[in-house]
């Protein structure tokens, strides 16, 4: 059975502006980033309008000094991780071994260009290179590897990771997890308690359980196929939203505030109410909000294939 909630009532004019000032400003502070980090340009298509050109350059963190320099095994008590990327993809996943691996692909002779790590205070942190004050700090695309052992990546209190150009595989169980990225597509597969997510171009797909997430994308869409959620919150500019709802979820209430967009449910009979922005099925348990322009909301159930 397929029920579509069509746009026949006009929705908040001033959440809408809202949205749409917001959108603008993150999408030009995520050029800003991308250019200011790497020295190149990207196109990221908003409202049909092409990208802005911007370059700065450079690439500073605090405590650079106290760095160490290359692929590392790491033990110790970790309970953060903080992971910073320009360019290349970033693989983080769960291993059965005692200490914690960071692995770059990176071959060439420059030390200025390997990776940098630092534990300090329980936290983490791999940094992409060495500073650079002035000029291009981008002069190659690497990828990172960072296998945890699966207790201790489940133990952490927050993993952030930040890209500004390239694809993020995360596996695994985290209490909190964030996301931040300019240019790539992000996949996440794991029961996560909070996952937040900011990104300007690319696709997240997501496969696992989650408590609560919050996701602020422009030209991102978003795929979910959901074991347990509770509660799912996205900001879209021309991004759609699709969730694959496993039988273990007993009911969602959906909403919906978006110009050029709406609300369509699939496979799901016995709605007990249906609007223009506003769908109910079960007992409603899951919510699910939606906030955006060219922001179409998709609820699927989920299939064995």
């Amino acid at each position: 059975m397929n029920t579509n909630v069509n746009e026949k009532r006009p929705v908040n004019k001033r959440a809408v502006v809202k949205i749409v000032i917001w959108s603008v400003v993150f999408c030009l502070l995520g050029l800003l980033l991308l250019s200011s980090v790497t020295g190149v340009s990207t196109d990221v298509t908003v409202f049909g309008l092409p990208g802005i050109h911007l370059s700065l350059g450079g690439f500073t963190y605090e405590d650079a000094n106290e760095y160490s320099v290359g692929n590392a095994s790491v033990k110790g008590a970790v309970t953060d991780l903080e992971i910073v990327w320009l360019a290349g993809d970033i693989t983080v996943i769960p291993s059965d071994t005692d200490e914690i691996r960071i692995t770059e692909d990176y071959s060439g002779d420059d030390d200025d260009l390997r990776l940098r790590w630092l534990l300090k205070d329980g936290k983490l942190t791999v940094q992409f290179r060495k500073p650079v004050v002035f000029g291009k700090a981008h002069a190659v695309s690497k990828n990172l590897t960072v296998a945890i052992p699966a207790a201790v990546l489940e133990a952490m209190d927050e993993v952030e990771i930040t890209t500004v150009s390239g694809d993020v595989t995360f596996t695994g169980n985290a209490d909190e997890l964030t996301l931040d990225a300019v240019e790539g597509d992000l996949t996440v597969k794991g029961d996560i308690g909070e996952l937040e997510v900011n990104a300007v171009k690319g696709k997240l797909t997501f496969t696992g359980g989650v408590r609560s997430a919050a996701m602020d994308c422009v030209d991102t869409s978003v795929i979910m196929h959901l074991d347990m959620a509770t509660k799912l919150s996205f900001d879209q500019v021309d991004g759609d939203v699709e969730l694959y709802l496993s039988e273990e979820i007993t009911g969602f209430t959906a909403e919906a505030e978006s110009l050029g967009g709406g609300i369509r449910i699939e496979d799901f009979t016995d709605l007990t109410a249906t609007g223009d922005h506003y769908t109910r099925w079960g007992d409603g348990s899951l919510r699910i909000q939606v906030n955006g322009v060219n922001a179409k909301l998709t609820v699927k159930k989920a299939t064995n294939d």
